[in-house]
């Protein structure tokens, strides 16, 4: 799931198997979507496991950087990775008005590529 949820624009998503992966999560990379790997551990107990991971997800302000020491680089490299994954992730729509109407013209035109898209 996270890695779907990173290949799309505005969405900044950690992989969180533990509850100190949910902290430095929130406290460092400052992200808006959790992957969860509730297949994984989440046998006997699991329901403590799940508490765990929310409550330090949630437990303080996100973007304050961790360590305490290290929170002003840490803030900067994570606003340095969302702005590297803006430049690099576009809107579809967008792609195509970049790419021009000689180019998607030739896209839309053919029958069997559009009705396997529109099929899929």
């Amino acid at each position: 799931m996270a890695i779907a949820c990173n290949a799309l624009p505005n969405v900044i998503c950690g992989y969180l198997p533990t509850f100190t992966d949910a902290f430095l999560f929130g406290r460092i990379n400052n992200g808006n979507c959790a992957s969860l790997p509730l297949g994984l551990n989440y046998g006997w107990a699991g329901e403590l496991n799940i508490r765990f991971i929310l409550e330090k997800l949630f437990e303080g302000d996100f973007n304050t950087g961790y360590p305490s020491e290290s929170a002003t680089r840490k803030k900067a490299d994570a606003n340095l990775f969302l702005k590297i994954k803006e430049i690099a992730q576009k809107d579809i729509i967008d792609i195509f008005k970049e790419i021009g109407d000689s180019t998607t013209k030739v896209i839309f035109e053919d029958e069997f590529l559009m009705n396997y898209i529109l099929e899929k």
